[in-house]
């Protein structure tokens, strides 16, 4: 169980992951479907490894305005995530 230490989490792992730089022009990615080719994208890319933390042991310290996003909790009325069919009677709509 990580610690908490002065609303800082003590345990994590760290990763490599990339962030997209400001050349001025937005980035655009291209998904192509299953068999044709390779997906593309434009941008500047750097690669940055960060120390990755569980955010849900510190639900109210990231906001929209600073970190880009919010951990919200958010009940569900599904009774068994292992059930495939309730989960697209239920939660489906619940997430649209």
């Amino acid at each position: 169980m990580p610690t908490l230490v002065a609303e800082k989490i003590t345990e994590g792992v760290k990763a490599p992951l990339e962030f997209c730089r400001d050349n001025g022009a937005a980035p655009i990615a291209l998904v192509k479907s299953i068999g044709k080719g390779l997906d593309e994208r434009s941008g500047d890319f750097v690669r940055r490894e960060v120390f990755i933390q569980n955010g849900r042991l510190l639900p109210d310290r990231f906001t929209l305005d600073q970190e880009g996003f919010e951990l919200i909790r958010q009940k569900s009325c599904v009774s068994d995530f292992y059930d495939d069919e309730e989960i697209e009677r239920v939660y489906y709509p619940e997430m649209e």
